[in-house]
């Protein structure tokens, strides 16, 4: 992972079209049913609680997972190892792509097709799975970009991407579940992280100027909050009137220091938990539930993370359960639970499954 403005690339999917202006609206969008894969081929634990589903020594470490009919597709961290994988897992673990230039693989999903996109990290570029095993290039830029996707619907896919090192965030569109791609927007000075979509809107997370940061899909300030330099927002999620934000630390000054969740209520930002684990990269809501995951860097000699629940309200969180690993990366809800994936940098890779 790079060491200064980490760059992501965020998808949302919309019903109508790829215009966003008129103040920031987007087309109404409705969140589709969480419905699993149907039952075709390898199944996970169904004992409730933490089941160790993969524990690789490979050298690479896990960052994305997605839930198929036949099993789970992985994606790896491996830049130092001669390229990320692309993996299947169904009783058996196989290589489906190898990609020697990038960075890692940061995200796999399935954007409504039943097609999946992957996303990789250093050259920003998104795969798309035209048959079992057959990956094709559908994006790439020359910039050095880290890409992560937020699905909402079939429709239209929104991304969003920062250029590292220049403070220059921008969106791109894709009408056809990710098979072209058009550029929409840039935003000058901003850092983003997050992206999520609530009430017909899209938001975008990060920072700006030292400020935790959420905007409008123009770029538009909705609220911010004073921060110690090296914090941004990455996680966001919202249920209900309330939003929850989970700070990251980069490495620009935020190694070591502690992780926070906030909640914003529309009118200002309140400070909810406070964790000694520096990042909070995953959050998501699964039946109506928000989770979140408080993590250690990826290089630590701390072995243990935690997947973390919150109240109803979003007000208060605990600890669900302890997971022994130093980092987990990726969060994805399937089979009635969440898989979580992670490792330690240049050790491991591992692949959990908490049933709930």
């Amino acid at each position: 992972m790079k060491r200064l403005f980490l760059t992501l690339l965020l998808i949302i999917a919309l019903s109508l079209s790829c215009g966003g202006g008129g103040g920031g609206f987007v087309p109404p969008m409705v969140d589709p049913p969480v419905v699993d894969p149907p039952v075709t081929g390898w199944q996970p634990p169904q004992t409730p609680g933490l089941h160790l589903i993969l524990d690789r020594a490979s050298k690479r470490e896990y960052f994305s997972v997605l839930r198929i009919p036949s099993g789970l597709l992985l994606g790896q961290y491996g830049l130092h190892e001669g390229g990320p994988e692309i993996q299947l897992y169904d009783g058996a673990l196989k290589t489906e792509m190898k990609i020697p230039d990038v960075e890692s693989v940061f995200s796999i999903f399935d954007p409504g097709d039943g097609l999946p996109l992957a996303t990789t990290e250093h050259y920003g570029r998104i795969y798309k799975r035209a048959t079992a095993g057959k990956w094709e290039l559908k994006y790439s830029r020359p910039e050095q970009i880290a890409l992560m996707f937020y699905i909402r619907k079939a429709g239209a896919l929104y991304g969003l991407y920062n250029l590292y090192g220049t403070h220059i965030s921008g969106l791109v569109c894709s009408l056809d579940n990710g098979n072209t791609w058009t550029e929409m927007f840039q935003y000058a000075g901003m850092d983003f992280f997050g992206i999520a979509s609530a009430d017909d809107f899209i938001y975008l997370a990060g920072s700006k100027n030292d400020y935790l940061f959420m905007a409008n899909i123009e770029g538009k300030e909705v609220t911010s909050f004073p921060s110690a330099k090296g914090y941004a927002w990455w996680g966001i999620v919202k249920s209900g009137n309330l939003w929850n934000m989970g700070t990251w630390t980069n490495y620009d000054g935020g190694v070591g220091q502690s992780g926070y969740i906030d909640s914003f209520d529309g009118k200002k930002p309140t400070r909810v938990y406070t964790t000694d684990r520096p990042h909070i990269h995953a959050m998501g809501i699964h039946q109506d539930k928000r989770y979140a995951v408080a993590t250690w860097d990826w290089s630590a000699s701390s072995d243990k993370t935690s997947l973390l629940l919150s109240s109803s309200d979003g007000y208060s969180w605990s600890v669900l359960s302890e997971i022994p690993c130093p980092h987990i990366m990726g969060m994805s809800f399937a089979d009635g639970g969440a898989y979580l994936v992670g490792g330690r940098f240049r050790d491991y890779g591992r692949v959990y499954f908490y049933k709930f």
